[in-house]
């Protein structure tokens, strides 16, 4: 191992090691370091969510870039580290039509489905909405 490091980079969760994976492509010595094991803390106990679809059609494209992005750094490391899921948003009334807007142009980037009242309960009968 050599003595001196371009980058030290400190923790092994999804950013500190997408981090040091893209100075590893532009630099030669890169070090990560990580006190447990890959992805042991924050990264290890949260569900990764990467939501495309927000009621604000800035930060829709925002959170569609980063999963680009992901899904870019996962195909180079080799893997298949995104899985695919789903969720239900109930915008209120009021950002109803920015929402409607936001669902125009997410599904430029992601596959959204937008259902009635009706389609929600025959889907998801536990929902009160």
């Amino acid at each position: 191992m050599p003595n001196i490091f371009d980058v030290v980079v400190v923790g092994g969760g999804i950013i500190g090691a997408a981090v040091a994976h893209a100075v590893a492509a532009i630099r030669s010595q890169v070090l990560l370091v990580e006190r447990n094991r890959l992805a042991s803390g924050a990264t290890g106990h949260s569900g990764g969510i990467v939501r495309v679809f927000h009621a604000d059609t800035a930060d829709m494209v925002a959170a569609a870039e980063g999963l680009a992005a992901f899904r870019a750094l996962a195909a180079r490391a080799g893997s298949d580290a995104i899985l695919k899921t789903g969720f239900l948003h109930f915008p209120s009334r009021k950002v109803t039509a920015c929402s409607d807007a936001s669902f125009a142009a997410a599904q430029e980037y992601a596959d959204v489905v937008w259902i009635d009242d009706h389609e929600l309960r025959s889907r998801f009968p536990g929902v009160v909405r």
